[in-house]
């Protein structure tokens, strides 16, 4: 049984604080318009490279696009809804398609994701370092999480480069520092201690002494676990780590839930809590298998960022976005300071976005947990029941 950890007054405040940050940290090194403009009588032309579907990526991509709308660069019109929350294909065809603007044109057939594929992945990569610097008909190109940054921070040297929704560009090599890119056409959104504040509140709330964790034993899979920064956490706080290796890349879901699966029969009986990272085998569809062991072993499971999802469905607690509203207003303030002639390397990349606590009822009674009253008090999404219907 899971004894309830009393929090007191002062670690509510630092909980609260973390929940509600929102602020760049840095500062522009110049002052740069946002109001639209053309490209010497054309639209500007956006291409996109993204290592495959993941949920935060449509989200990153359709409030970017609808803050654009705000800043004047696009005519106002509802994107509509799409049946895959986790794929940009449709949404892009949209944009390239049905989205209406006098100043930007986002190029239908500079799109490319490699849907996880390794192969797929060269194949692109090679598409679009030609055509950004053969071709040369396209006038910014948005990189989407740490695989498109990865391919091509090193070959595109002219074109300005945004890289959106990686959780540590530095680690990955794509920027050299939070505050600096390193590289003048190259601007990557940064957080630099997002993993170890989320970590810590977890280890606040639930204070455990053995956490399990899985990733693929790979650059990217270790990267996608934050893993580094968990153990330093860890080190720090005093805890262990239980890990386990499962395949992630160039496999399909079914045979990574496989690895996931075997991973999370080892690691049941040993941890006293578990954390779900942004392994493939741990999407919001397969989490009721997941999570039978750990409930037959009284572990809290929680996810620090995937997002509501996966506490609707199970696990006791996570940190979501508030929405992605925030991010996407950061990302085209960038865009369109470039399009005024700003260095993408000038512009700040530090900004911390607001956050939601969300809880699950069921999920704390049936592990034997008592949510301190506190946390429930400040958390936004609270769940009384877990949804174990399938998905699609």
């Amino acid at each position: 049984m899971i004894k309830t950890k009393v929090l007191c007054a002062a670690m509510i405040a630092v909980v609260s604080g973390f929940l509600l940050c929102s602020h760049a940290l840095g500062k522009d090194k110049g002052e740069y318009r946002t109001a639209p403009t053309n490209n010497q009588g054309a639209k500007w032309r956006v291409g996109y490279l993204e290592g495959g579907p993941y949920v935060n990526y449509q989200g990153s991509l359709k409030t970017t696009a609808e803050a654009l709308v705000e800043l004047g660069w696009m005519e106002r019109e509802t994107i509509p809804a799409l049946p895959d929350s986790e794929d940009t294909r449709e949404l892009w065809k949209w944009l390239s398609t049905t989205a209406k603007s006098n100043y930007i044109q986002f190029v239908g057939d500079a799109y490319w994701s490699s849907e996880w594929n390794k192969d797929k992945r060269q194949q692109n990569k090679e598409k679009a370092v030609k055509r950004l610097t053969t071709v040369k008909d396209i006038d910014l190109i948005i990189a989407m999480g740490t695989w498109a940054g990865q391919d091509l921070v090193k070959d595109i040297r002219s074109v300005p480069l945004v890289v959106m929704s990686v959780s540590d560009p530095v680690k990955a090599g794509i920027i050299k520092d939070p505050e600096d890119s390193g590289q003048d056409n190259v601007h990557a959104w940064s957080d630099p201690t997002r993993a170890t504040r989320r970590l810590k509140l977890f280890h606040d709330v639930l204070g455990f002494k053995k956490l399990g964790i899985i990733y693929e034993d790979t650059e990217s899979g270790r990267l996608y676990a934050c893993l580094t920064d968990t153990k330093q956490v860890a080190s720090e706080r005093g805890f262990r780590l239980i890990e386990c290796q499962a395949p992630d890349t160039g496999i399909s879901l079914d045979e990574c839930m496989s690895g996931v699966d075997s991973c999370i029969k080892k690691l049941a009986p040993e941890v006293d809590a578990f954390t779900l990272t942004d392994h493939r085998g741990e999407h919001a569809r397969y989490l009721p298998q997941i999570l039978e062991p750990m409930f037959k072993h009284k572990v809290p499971v929680f996810t620090p960022v995937r997002g509501p999802a996966l506490v609707k469905r199970g696990a006791v607690m996570g940190i979501a976005r508030e929405d992605y509203d925030p991010l996407g207003k950061f990302y085209a303030n960038v865009i369109a300071k470039i399009f005024n002639g700003a260095r993408p390397r000038d512009l700040d990349q530090i900004y911390k976005e607001p956050l939601k606590l969300a809880v699950n009822l069921e999920t704390a009674q049936r592990i034997g947990y008592k949510i301190p009253k506190n946390v429930l008090a400040i958390a936004d999404l609270v769940y009384k029941n877990i949804d174990s219907q399938p998905m699609k």
